[in-house]
């Protein structure tokens, strides 16, 4: 409601004020036509454009390049970018606005041209299929992608329960700085030791066909017994992007005083804290993990599984971004680094108040120039 400056969605757990964008994935971008009755949205999964006449009741969906997000509009035309065709569509609505007729698309405007492509031809599909909901292989019915969970290669702040998958509840992981499995196996249970091992939650979790032919994962087949390399051109592109999220996907923070943060004597004094107490044995070197697993006495009964069978560890997560990547633990269970610090062994370290704030204020300047470089050799 841009006139009382507020949500039309007062109860988030009603529908009362949202807009139903039935078997669509990943909305990313929202304007009005200059009719002033026309509803455009972005579809950034499904690659097409809704237009929704609010005074007639009509909708018409127009197809554009690979995730559509932002866009603006003329008289005539509508612009929108394609994040991972990298391109421009020109959507005439002229004939829409004025005659009712469907927008048609007109051309594609290259902005990347191929010789300063950053990404391989690889990982550039990959990219594509990242971010695409697309049925039945993908998404049964075009509602979820890679992406909706680690849109740009983060993460959602979700738990998901992953019960029938044989696991528990799950924090999203940000796959920023991963680069697929050079720090060891995926997941907090080190459940997948290749990236193509997702074939398993596409089909799982998203409940689709999968980018291998046939079932692949059932209750009997593991992840760490099956190889998935090169069973689809499809599923190694995707491979292929997520290992490609090294330091250059790391995000910035904001209290690093290297990016208009402030260098506080805390956050220095902090450091030390990290060393002292024994923080560096486990967030070691600059990837700030040690590619292990470790009983870290956060495990409850709401951990559930590893694989269907007993979890007796938790991969160490990396300490970089830890600004964004609330909530905390493999079950989300913590909101603040205050939380963390009050559970299990790390409740166990003995700081006092002053020094937990200091440590605290050290993990929060941890800024993408302190982490690893990718042809830097990683040692666990």
């Amino acid at each position: 409601d841009l006139v009382n400056h507020r949500d039309m969605n007062v109860d988030p757990m009603t529908q009362e004020g949202t807009i139903d964008l039935d078997n669509s994935a990943d909305p990313s971008g929202i304007t009005i036509l200059p009719d002033g009755v026309t509803r455009v949205h972005a579809l950034q999964g499904n690659n097409v454009m809704t237009f929704d006449n609010l005074e007639s009741n009509v909708s018409y969906r127009a197809e554009t390049g690979f995730a559509p997000q932002s866009m603006c509009t003329t008289e005539r035309n509508l612009y929108v970018k394609n994040f991972t065709d990298r391109t421009v569509s020109v959507l005439d609505t002229a004939n829409y606005m004025y005659y009712g007729t469907k927008p048609e698309h007109r051309e594609s405007i290259a902005t990347v041209l191929p010789e300063d492509e950053v990404k391989t031809a690889e990982e550039l599909r990959g990219l594509q299929v990242f971010y695409h909901a697309r049925a039945p292989d993908m998404s049964p019915e075009g509602y979820i992608s890679c992406a909706s969970c680690h849109d740009d290669g983060g993460h959602d702040g979700m738990t998901w329960d992953l019960t029938h998958m044989g696991e528990g509840l799950r924090n999203t992981i940000s796959l920023r700085g991963s680069s697929g499995t050079r720090f060891g196996n995926l997941h907090w249970s080190s459940n997948f030791d290749e990236v193509q091992d997702f074939e398993a939650q596409i089909e799982n979790l998203n409940g689709a066909e999968g980018l291998i032919e046939g079932q692949t994962f059932t209750g009997d087949t593991s992840p760490l017994g099956h190889i998935s390399s090169g069973e689809s051109e499809d599923l190694d592109a995707l491979a292929a992007y997520v290992s490609s999220l090294g330091k250059e996907s790391v995000l910035r923070s904001p209290y690093s005083c290297s990016w208009g943060g402030r260098c506080s004597s805390e956050s220095h004094n902090g450091r030390w804290q990290f060393i002292a107490y024994g923080c560096v044995d486990c967030h070691t070197g600059k990837a700030f993990r040690d590619g292990e697993t470790h009983d870290m006495g956060t495990i409850t009964e709401v951990s559930g599984q590893r694989l269907g069978s007993l979890l007796t560890e938790i991969r160490t997560p990396t300490l970089i971004e830890l600004w964004d990547t609330a909530p905390y633990f493999h079950d989300g269970s913590a909101a603040t680094l205050e939380e963390v610090m009050s559970r299990g062994d790390h409740a166990n370290m003995g700081l006092d108040s002053r020094e937990q704030y200091n440590l605290i204020q050290y993990l929060l300047n941890l800024d993408k120039l302190d982490y690893i470089d990718d042809d830097e050799p990683f040692t666990p």
